[in-house]
């Protein structure tokens, strides 16, 4: 089962489902809306400038590119990955990493889609392979982290947990640090040892933010867990009323993440204080997409089918739009727009402060992973096994 229907254990199916008619658009944009702003500035990644080394983007998981895609994208090319694609794409120079269910990770050529590698992990492939200094690191359903040359797909080393891997790597300088469903956060250098490991109350689903030495962990424990990155030490517990599996972004002292209480939540996380919550008035459903933020702006899907921006400030709703599926599919924001997929099978691009729909694109099977944008390149997988890259028209 891929991780978005289950988490925490969770069978996400026997939730209650409201059906919607797509296209319904919920609330209108804030009138008069000047969009001449530029977007927020997002810190440097660990790869090139241009590149997606990790889920989000970045080590702050903003979900930003440091592209812009602008007018209507074609389909440049797609690749059968054997199985559903869950797994978010990462983008280095050239190359596309992306794991399948198939229990391959596959290196692909970015400008035309052909294989360069793929790797037997023998195991389903949820988590999103990052990469860091030229290793390519992801784990899998089996409880196994590796760590692959990302030249050639050679092995380097493996650390075998004791649960599945979900969560993507976060790596800082010389460490990388991942969750696991064994109740463990865990840091390790560049060779595979293990530095040190933090044993929370609950499953850890999200991939680890990192800020200012401090690594953000939200969890099935319904905690946001403040540790020293170096040490692993506890700084602060914040409870979030309800367990997570997405994963908080990072603007500054602030982050936003979505919960399975229903709820979207700004946090002073320095301070350790919930700043806002917004709640839709009528539909409840639980949110598993993390948020993208720019411009004063966080973006987030959610399992009543709904994408909607939300003030980083207030929490108020500027706009919302009803897909014809649930939403777990983490936004990601290139230049003025959002892009994110549905379980409609459509991915959407839309105007980031007003919401209007600027382009989408029907590509059949039910995107659940998130889309990766670097090189004026978007990346995404779907849950009948097509990665699919778009670029813009000549």
């Amino acid at each position: 089962m891929p991780p978005s229907a289950r988490v925490c254990g969770t069978r996400l199916g026997q939730l209650r489902l409201l059906i919607l008619a797509p296209g319904a658009l919920l609330l209108l944009a804030l009138p008069s809306v000047v969009c001449a702003q530029s977007v927020t500035s997002q810190p440097a990644t660990s790869a090139a400038t241009d590149d997606w080394p990790m889920f989000r983007g970045n080590v702050r998981l903003t979900g930003v590119a440091r592209c812009t895609l602008g007018g209507d994208l074609q389909r440049l090319w797609t690749f059968p990955a054997g199985e559903a694609v869950s797994s978010s794409a990462a983008i280095v120079d050239d190359t596309v990493f992306v794991g399948s269910e198939d229990g391959n990770l596959h290196a692909l050529n970015l400008a035309s889609g052909q294989p360069k590698w793929k790797f037997a992990a023998g195991n389903p492939i949820h988590s999103s392979p990052t990469v860091h200094r030229g290793t390519v690191y992801f784990g899998d359903e089996a409880g196994v982290f590796f760590a692959l040359d990302a030249a050639t797909g050679r092995e380097k080393w493996r650390l075998t947990t004791d649960a599945e891997i979900i969560s993507g790597a976060t790596c800082d300088g010389p460490r990388i640090y991942f969750g696991s469903y064994d109740q463990f956060v865990r840091c390790l250098s560049a060779d595979g040892k293990e530095i040190w490991k933090f044993e929370t109350a609950g499953k850890v689903h999200a991939t680890p933010a990192l800020a200012d030495g401090r690594l953000l962990v939200s969890g099935c424990d319904g905690l946001l867990r403040t540790l020293d990155a170096p040490t692993g030490k506890s700084l602060a517990e914040l409870s979030l009323g309800s367990y997570t599996g997405a994963s908080p972004a990072i603007l500054d002292q602030r982050c936003f993440l979505g919960t399975y209480g229903e709820r979207v939540l700004g946090v002073d996380w320095r301070d350790g204080r919930i700043l806002w919550e917004y709640e839709h008035p009528q539909r409840k459903f639980p949110y598993l997409s993390s948020a993208a933020v720019a411009d004063g702006v966080a973006v987030v899907g959610g399992r009543d089918k709904i994408v909607r921006a939300l003030d980083v400030e207030t929490g108020q709703p500027l706009w919302e739009y009803a897909t014809g599926g649930r939403v777990d599919s983490s936004p990601a924001i290139a230049g003025r727009r959002a892009y994110v997929g549905s379980g409609d099978g459509t991915l959407y691009a839309f105007e980031l402060r007003s919401g209007k729909i600027e382009w989408r694109f029907e590509c059949g099977g039910a995107i659940n992973a998130s889309p990766a944008i670097a090189r004026q390149r978007l990346v995404v997988g779907d849950e009948l096994g097509t990665v699919h890259c778009f670029g813009p028209r000549p």
